[in-house]
Parts: structure tokens; sequence; C-alpha cells
């Protein structure tokens, strides 16, 4: 890393530091620290710069940056969940994936009980085994 890219960066970088926080603030909508997006695109940025053609075309030379920047986040954040669309409709799958999914929650729920109390089930489950 040298000096002389480091100085030229920050040259270019402090007259319109303020306009970009603004920027990133606003087009995180809550989504992504607006400090996350900020320091991601600075860093892309700077190991860019080389392919900057116009120093008075850096703020938008960010702002494209931080844009795709946060497209990847998205698209990371999308991959790692659930889709809004599955949303647990136990239903459309059939009667044993919901008997199965309710089946495993229950037992999920008495693992947490108490041991007296998850003997006494057991006692009583026995039972009406024996009883049917």
């Amino acid at each position: 890393m040298s000096k002389e890219k480091q100085d030229r960066f920050l040259q270019l970088y402090d007259p319109i530091h303020d306009r970009f926080e603004r920027f990133c603030r606003a087009r995180v909508y809550g989504k992504m620290d607006y400090k996350d997006l900020v320091n991601e695109t600075l860093m892309v940025a700077f190991h860019k710069l080389d392919t900057l053609k116009s120093e008075t075309a850096f703020l938008s030379f960010l702002f494209t940056i931080s844009v795709r920047v946060l497209a990847n986040h998205h698209k990371k954040k999308k991959e790692y969940s659930i889709s809004e669309s599955d949303d647990y409709n136990l239903e459309g799958n059939g009667k044993g994936t919901a008997y199965s999914t309710e089946v495993y929650y229950l037992y999920q729920a008495l693992s947490k009980l108490p041991e007296v109390q998850n003997d006494l089930l057991s006692e009583s489950r026995w039972d009406n085994d024996s009883r049917n």
C-alpha cells in the first residue's frame, strides 16, 4: 500500500464525505448498518482507485460501488434466509409433514419440562398405551 495512493484517496474523499454518508444512510433503509456500507464501499474503492478515469467522477464512483455492495449484501442475506413464499405453510405440504412438525415441536417443548413433570407424563403415556 503506497503512501501516495492513500494521500490521493483521502484528498478525493474528504470533501465529499458528508454527501456520501448521507447517501449510504438513505440507501440502507434499515436493512444494514450504514457504517458497514460506508466501510465496505471505501475498501473496494481504495483497491479499485486505479480504475477511476476522472477525479471529478469520484463521488459517482463511490455511489456505484455502494449500490453493488448493498445488492450483494441483500443477495447473501436472501440466500441464508427462508423465503417469504415458504411461510411455513404446512397444510400445503401434506398431512404427514404437518403431523411430523407438530410432533417435533411437542417433543421439543416436553424436553424443556422439569424432570419430575416429564416423568409423570412418561408414566401417563405408558398407562394410556396399555389401555389401548
